[in-house]
């Protein structure tokens, strides 16, 4: 006795049997992808949650990079920044985790900011000389998010 034609046909008649199980299944929403377990809420809109500045000179040489630096914090207690996002004429160009520690932001404050120093390199080479919009969009640990400043960007000929 042998067993190949066996398999031969076992292996369809299985592979039918689970497709026609899966048809069959009391499933809703089949076809809506499940919710993802972590989604930051974004919002373009100054929240009472969080602050910050920007304490550079705005104005830059077409053609050459700018060095922008500044703070952001969070006023709720336990909520730190997590990401910060500089986005010029509401196009993201930079973004980062890497926050550092601001002594002077926590006095002022009289918080504890764990981090909360931002540094970006902007690059002038794309941009065509005039105003343009500067914009630091700061993410929270519990998922918020917020634009804290919007400021005018010049880049000269």
């Amino acid at each position: 006795m042998t067993f190949q034609p066996l398999a031969k046909v076992a292996a369809p008649v299985l592979l039918l049997g689970c497709l026609l199980a899966l048809t069959c299944s009391q499933r809703p929403n089949w076809g809506a992808p499940p919710a993802p377990r972590v989604w930051p809420r974004v919002e373009e809109v100054n929240l009472p949650e969080f602050t910050g500045a920007v304490e550079t000179a705005l104005t830059a040489q077409k053609g050459t990079l700018a060095v922008v630096s500044g703070w952001a914090a969070s006023h709720v207690k336990g909520v730190r920044v997590v990401r910060t996002e500089m986005m010029v004429d509401g196009v993201v160009v930079a973004g980062s985790s890497d926050l550092v520690a601001r002594d002077d932001i926590a006095k002022k404050y009289n918080r504890r900011f764990e981090e909360s120093g931002w540094r970006y390199v902007l690059s002038a080479k794309n941009l065509k000389p005039g105003e343009h919009e500067l914009r630091l969009r700061v993410i929270g640990s519990d998922g918020l998010s917020a634009v804290v400043f919007s400021k005018p960007l010049t880049i000269l000929q």
